[in-house]
């Protein structure tokens, strides 16, 4: 049966399942995205940190970019010569996970996902039967950056550009839908100018506002589903001398887009603890290892981050703000 564990719950659990779920010989792999992305490095940083207290072996695995779905259905494909425990695969796109979990569960590895790209209906209407999934609600953190938009306007009927991520990817969908969704139902005057894919890239990224803002003049905010995107929107924003006048809302939190945030480059970051969802990804894969779940959904805590909240220091989640 699926269980939706929200974080408090997970905390407990896992500190019951500490001691009790040592690892038994044997590899964990994890395969991620683009190694030049942030967002992963500090995944990464999660998981092997995590592994190392464990005593557990986790062989990382990531695509040069992530741009290059088919790179990554390769490297499962090696992984999978290497018999190991657990598969826990952050997918390119949709289409590449399910492809993956189905050559590595006719192997008889256990799979699962981290980062929400392949759900466990999906891969259950593929055939496949995911241990678990280990993500943000990217929906929800849509809706969560639509709602602080909502509470800086200074109009009724702002303009804004919405930067979407890879084509294909669900997680950039479900963020931008979150976003247009809730953006609709809040303020009904608001005018999203377009939504283009920049491909996780921040080259692409100030391509694409320049380009934009060229036909937009009176444009208020961006809303970008990645820090990786951000910083070239920040830059192109500089270029133009537009900063003073339109407005960012990211996501990730990483660290560049948190000093980012307290300079006023950035108004607002929905942070998505990738060092949490590497630890916990760790944690988890031990778990089904010992066949002690099937089917299980975590999501990590989403906090909207503001130059106040950052300089205060107060929530429970930023220590694990990396």
């Amino acid at each position: 049966m699926k269980k939706i564990l929200l974080f408090a719950a997970a905390l407990i659990l896992s500190a019951f399942c500490l001691s009790a779920a040592s690892a038994d010989s044997g590899e964990f792999v994890f395969i991620l995205k683009g190694r030049g992305n942030v967002f992963w490095q500090v995944v990464r940083n999660g998981i092997d940190e995590t592994a190392s207290e464990r005593g557990v072996s986790a062989v990382i695995l990531h695509t040069d970019d992530d741009q290059t779905p088919e790179a990554q259905l390769n490297i499962c494909l090696t992984s999978i010569a290497r018999k190991p425990k657990v598969i826990v695969l952050g997918a390119a796109t949709r289409n590449v996970g399910i492809e993956c979990f189905k050559k590595a569960a006719a192997a008889g590895i256990t799979v699962a996902d981290i980062d929400g790209n392949v759900t466990i209906d999906e891969a259950r209407a593929a055939g496949v039967s995911m241990a678990f999934t280990v993500t943000s609600d990217n929906y929800g953190i849509g809706k969560l950056a639509a709602e602080r938009l909502a509470q800086i306007a200074s109009s009724p009927s702002p303009r804004v550009l919405v930067i979407k991520g890879l084509p294909g990817s669900i997680v950039s969908e479900k963020r931008a839908r979150g976003f247009v969704d809730r953006l609709r139902e809040l303020m009904p005057g608001a005018l999203v100018v377009g939504e283009p894919d920049a491909y996780w890239d921040r080259m692409k990224a100030m391509n694409t506002t320049l380009d934009v803002i060229q036909r937009e003049a009176q444009l208020d905010y961006i809303f970008s589903v990645s820090d990786a995107m951000t910083t070239g929107i920040v830059e192109a924003l500089k270029i133009t001398r537009k900063a003073d006048r339109i407005k960012i809302i990211s996501v990730d939190g990483l660290a560049d887009a948190r000093k980012a945030v307290i300079s006023d480059r950035i108004e607002s970051d929905v942070a998505q603890l990738p060092y949490l969802m590497g630890k916990r990804a760790v944690e988890l894969a031990i778990d089904s290892a010992a066949n002690k779940m099937l089917g299980q959904i975590e999501y990590v805590p989403t906090p909207v981050l503001t130059k106040e909240s950052l300089l205060a220091n107060q929530s429970p989640y930023f220590k694990y703000l990396r």
